[in-house]
């Protein structure tokens, strides 16, 4: 009996190549079901030592290249300098590529002094779940620009720890904010649990991030703490190019903070 003519046999094939690609991207966070039903989950894979900076890459996506410090650029974002912090921790940037012909240039900072330069322009009072107050007499942050080939704004990605003791480990790790234009704003939300509904070891911090715009769940990415479990990133099917990219370039910042925080 051939496997052409046996329709159980091709049925039972199926959900076995499923579970065994389930299988090989290990444990999961738990992300939103409308995210989980319009992506693809992308396995991240890593170049670079540990001393250097990390070139992540997932799908189409991918940093190309990276150095210490920052490029200079021509342009400047709505809210934040995309040239100049002060008192920073470290300072970084990368050339990021995504589909076809799409680039984008991040510079990214950690424990910055940030200046807002005019928030009365901006349609928006919070980023996440942190209010531009916050943002800026934080000390625990970690801020990054992007600008890309497919518009002329700057998109900041813009994080601030959350501070004091918590009943939820977790939370010690956790970081709030989003990602803005000054137009826009994309809210980056903690995911806490696995999806088999366990929760993170105290020491390993927060396993993952969605991101949310008006109330829809766009992104997520997998990157604990803890090495031995896979990065996994998910960008929605049914958003725009231009904001794949941007998600895609600031999600590759997130996990370069997480790694030279953890490091």
């Amino acid at each position: 009996m051939t496997i052409a003519r046996n329709p159980f046999l091709r049925v039972f094939i199926l959900f076995a190549t499923i579970g065994a690609g389930q299988h090989c991207l290990g444990q999961q966070i738990k992300i939103n079901d409308s995210l989980a039903l319009q992506s693809k989950p992308m396995m991240v894979k890593t170049k670079g030592g540990f001393s250097s900076i990390q070139k992540f890459n997932f799908g189409d996506y991918a940093i190309r290249s990276g150095k210490k410090g920052w490029e200079k650029t021509t342009r400047d974002a709505k809210l934040f300098s995309a040239n100049e912090v002060s008192e920073s921790k470290w300072k970084l940037s990368f050339v990021f590529t995504g589909k076809e012909t799409d680039t984008a240039i991040v510079n990214a900072a950690s424990n910055t002094v940030i200046d807002i330069y005019d928030p009365g322009r901006v349609p928006f009072t919070t980023i996440g779940k942190a209010d531009f107050v916050t943002i800026v007499a934080s000390k625990s942050n970690f801020i990054a620009t992007i600008l890309n080939n497919r518009d002329t704004t700057v998109w900041t990605l813009v994080m601030v720890q959350k501070g004091g003791q918590s009943i939820n480990p977790s939370d010690a790790f956790a970081f709030e904010g989003g990602i803005t234009n000054g137009d826009r704003k994309i809210d980056l939300m903690p995911v806490h649990d696995w999806s088999s509904g366990k929760k993170p070891m105290m020491s390993f911090g927060l396993p993952g991030y969605e991101l949310w715009e008006n109330g829809r769940p766009i992104a997520a990415v997998q990157s604990p703490m803890n090495t031995m479990l896979n990065k996994i990133v998910w960008i929605r099917d049914d958003v725009d190019p231009t904001t794949q990219l941007v998600v895609a370039a600031a999600l590759a910042a997130l996990m370069e903070n997480i790694f030279m925080e953890s490091h």
